[in-house]
């Protein structure tokens, strides 16, 4: 479609409203007006072609850098905000040919609590009758002649935000660049193009760039107009061409035409070609679209992103149902999060305030943090919604409660940036209702007893965040006890990120981390763990021969300590000596190692170096002499005084070398290793006599 200018007859203008260009900051104009992007292009024969086919499409994955971003912002500047700032819905161009109790999908509300004609007679009231004064008019009343690129994205950057960028285009078909497919763009009713100045400001400061697309559901979003103006001939490229709609809550028919859906792909694709967006966010309404424009779509930005070798993420909404395979795409929570880990990426697009500029009161830098936190500890990433006025300004209460996110992110972005989700996600006593869309707490509602963890991508650091500030002299992580397989890892040291060290005790009621009353910060507060080396051992084998072991009675060899191949083996006294009643009895003797509960499974830790080690059994050979009776050496591995595991003889009571377990298993976790020997004399001496050697083989 050839884009036709159009001019608003002076008796429609308002004064002080109708001149725009002249006064827009200077300062944003970019060289040519064309938007610079940072990426460089792919030669064609390494390039991936995805198909328009799902099974291509499939291919795709999150990026990475978005797993690391976690934090972003975009903006919702549009013509509503004229209306919006007087409280009405962000639907203002639905809301104001509308007098009916109606849901948004056009069934019947029987629960409408306010007068369904509410907005209809404030627009008749403050701009005219919806035949003479349509939105096509309304538009005309949008002048953001105060909007600065630079001042922007200044502010997203020290709010702490990764990938940031606007709405392209809302439901209501006006576009947010310079469009050569409609006239209902900034740049024809305005003078400027918002994507572009922004997309040249955002990348400058080593931002990712997003745009959001909700164009899709335009198709239904003008239904009401066409009694008004919206019927009218000439005003189609604005409200679609007239339509019906049903009014079945199961049904959105009449369903858009190719020419609609085509128009769509082409104004999409434009926008993608012209600012290459790494993040492109569609809102719902795209499901509703017909299977085949969908893989168009999708296979034309990637492609296009291979060109300029680009990884970019796709997001998504189920209202309805599932429009790209989920591998592919990143899902979307709308005002809402999931309540467990997700093995893949996913968002949550939430309002600080009002979706557009409506006068609400901007959320506190506590409430959006401890959100953040959540949705960090479980996968997700958190797309936060910053509404301007209607003249192009942040909200002075929005800048400030960005600010202060900012600070946060700047003290203990390390717990949240470039980290992955634990074992586990939480403990506390706060739960959301259910998981989804709309599930949010609107302010702050954790307590110190809420807790979330994260990791460091290598896993050698464990993050342990209080949500609330402590009120106690220390904070108990109850997940972090002994008893529990979650952290199976020394910790090394543990620290309180902006105040340093603290001191630290773990049992079995949790691990128990000390909170300065002096601590630094405010609203949620981080501890770093780090943890001890997962697998740190010697390659070979250490052989212990008690050579210089105390002969006599086996108390004298109690506490007695070898070290071969840098590893120190200790003797840790008997599991039995006592005699039956016929004269026999049983002895052993443990091998008790420095060992960690809740370690590695199918490993132990003895002392090397001075430090704690962590082995694995490979293979274990056991000789002894048989100068005392016949007896059963074995090698058993204990949890919570539960045998996993034993290394016996695989015949009677002879000499054996023994190479596997043949009763339990290996890979069961263990918290003590003890050497057991069973003997049919008097148990005296049984150091001395009957072990020759203990051989521990361990694995690499």
């Amino acid at each position: 479609m050839k884009k036709v200018t159009y001019r608003l007859s002076a008796a429609l203008m308002i004064a002080g409203l109708g001149s725009s260009a002249q006064t827009h900051a200077d300062n944003n104009v970019q060289d040519g007006g064309i938007s610079v992007t940072t990426s460089s292009a792919k030669p064609a024969a390494n390039r991936r072609i995805f198909k328009e086919e799902w099974p291509s499409i499939a291919q795709h994955r999150t990026p990475e850098w978005f797993r690391d971003a976690k934090f972003g912002i975009y903006t919702c500047l549009a013509p509503a905000t004229v209306a919006t700032q007087y409280g009405t819905t962000e639907w203002y161009g639905w809301a104001m040919y509308n007098t009916n109790a109606i849901y948004w999908n056009n069934a019947p509300n029987h629960n409408f609590k306010w007068d369904p004609a509410q907005v209809f007679n404030l627009h008749r009231e403050k701009f005219g009758d919806q035949h003479e004064f349509g939105y096509k008019d309304f538009i005309q009343l949008f002048q953001p002649t105060n909007f600065n690129a630079a001042a922007w994205a200044d502010l997203f950057e020290k709010s702490g935000a990764k990938f940031s960028g606007p709405m392209g285009v809302h439901h209501d078909n006006y576009y947010l660049w310079d469009s050569e497919y409609t006239r209902w763009d900034i740049m024809d009713t305005v003078g400027f193009d918002m994507c572009a100045e922004l997309e040249k400001e955002i990348r400058k400061r080593d931002m990712k760039y997003v745009m959001t697309f909700h164009h899709a559901f335009t198709w239904w979003f003008f239904y009401h107009s066409y009694a008004f103006d919206g019927g009218q001939p000439g005003n189609e490229d604005l409200y679609c061409r007239p339509h019906e709609f049903s009014s079945d809550n199961d049904s959105f028919a009449e369903y858009p035409d190719a020419e609609y859906e085509e128009l769509w792909f082409k104004k999409l694709e434009e926008a993608c070609v012209k600012y290459d967006p790494d993040l492109i966010w569609f809102d719902m309404g795209l499901e509703l679209l017909s299977d085949n424009i969908r893989k168009k779509a999708f296979a034309r930005l990637l492609n296009n992103a291979e060109e300029n070798n680009q990884d970019i993420g796709l997001c998504y909404k189920i209202k309805f149902d599932v429009c790209i395979p989920p591998k592919a795409g990143i899902l979307d929570y709308e005002k809402g999060r999931s309540t467990v880990i997700r093995e893949d990426p996913w968002l949550t697009d939430t309002p600080l305030g009002g979706w557009f500029y409506n006068g609400r009161k901007s959320r506190s830098p506590e409430a959006v943090i401890e959100i953040l936190v959540d949705i960090v500890s479980k996968n997700g990433c958190m797309l936060l919604c910053v509404s301007p006025k209607p003249d192009g300004t942040i909200p002075d209460d929005q800048q400030a409660t960005l600010l202060d996110i900012g600070e946060w992110l700047k003290m203990n972005g390390e717990a949240v940036y470039d980290t992955r989700p634990w074992i586990i996600a939480e403990e506390g006593p706060t739960k959301l209702a259910k998981d989804g869309h709309f599930n949010e707490n609107w302010e702050a509602i954790y307590t110190e007893e809420d807790i979330r963890y994260t990791r460091s991508k290598n896993g050698d650091t464990l993050y342990v965040i209080v949500l609330d500030r402590p009120t106690r002299s220390s904070v108990t992580a109850t997940q972090l006890a002994d008893i529990y397989p979650y952290l199976d890892r020394g910790i090394k040291k543990a620290e309180l990120i902006g105040t340093g060290a603290v001191d630290w005790i773990r049992d079995n009621k949790g691990l128990h981390l000390d909170f300065p009353a002096d601590a630094n910060g405010k609203h949620a507060w981080c501890y770093k763990l780090t943890l001890a080396p997962k697998y740190s051992y010697p390659k070979g084998t250490a052989q212990f021969d008690w050579s210089e072991a105390s002969s006599g009675e086996w108390w004298n060899a109690y506490g007695y300590r070898e070290t071969d191949n840098n590893i120190t083996l200790i003797t840790g006294g008997r599991t039995a000596a006592h005699g039956g009643t016929d004269g026999t009895g049983g002895v052993g003797h443990a091998i008790k190692a420095a060992y960690e509960a809740d370690s590695e499974a199918g490993t132990f830790e003895i002392e090397s170096g001075g430090e704690k080690k962590t082995f694995k059994v490979n293979a274990v050979d056991i000789a002894a002499n048989r100068s005392k009776g016949e007896f059963i050496p074995s090698l058993t591995g204990k949890r919570n005084g539960k045998t996993q595991w034993t290394i016996h003889p695989e015949t009677d009571r002879k000499f054996h070398t023994y190479t596997e377990a043949t009763t339990g298993d290996l890979s069961k976790p263990i918290d003590i290793i003890e050497w057991n020997t069973g003997v049919s004399a008097n148990p005296g001496s049984v150091l001395d006599n009957l072990i020759d050697n203990l051989n521990i083989s361990i694995m690499e």
